[in-house]
């Protein structure tokens, strides 16, 4: 295993889905929308918001967490928290 922090950003946005330690069904949802590579998550995050990742089939809140995580860990400089919304909603 490779430490991330060792890489620079041109070989961590080359970083392929599949080979990255995540859950099957994580892997397979990011898959399945043609996320290939780290630089394909970071992009559609950035540039649509996290909602995408959001509205994925089978995505729930523990997959949206890991890919939260990835993102904050693979890319340390960027604020993901910008553009994800974690607003808790109520109800009467």
């Amino acid at each position: 295993m490779i430490p991330i922090n060792t890489l620079t950003e041109q070989q961590i946005n080359n970083i392929p889905i599949r080979n990255i330690h995540l859950g099957v069904r994580t892997k397979n949802i990011l898959i399945n929308k043609n996320i290939n590579t780290l630089e394909d998550l970071k992009n559609l995050v950035l540039k649509k918001g996290f909602v995408e990742i959001i509205v994925l089939p089978g995505c729930g809140t523990i997959s949206q967490n890991t890919i939260k995580k990835l993102l904050k860990h693979s890319y340390p400089n960027i604020n993901f928290d910008y553009y994800v919304n974690d607003e808790k909603y109520t109800f009467e």
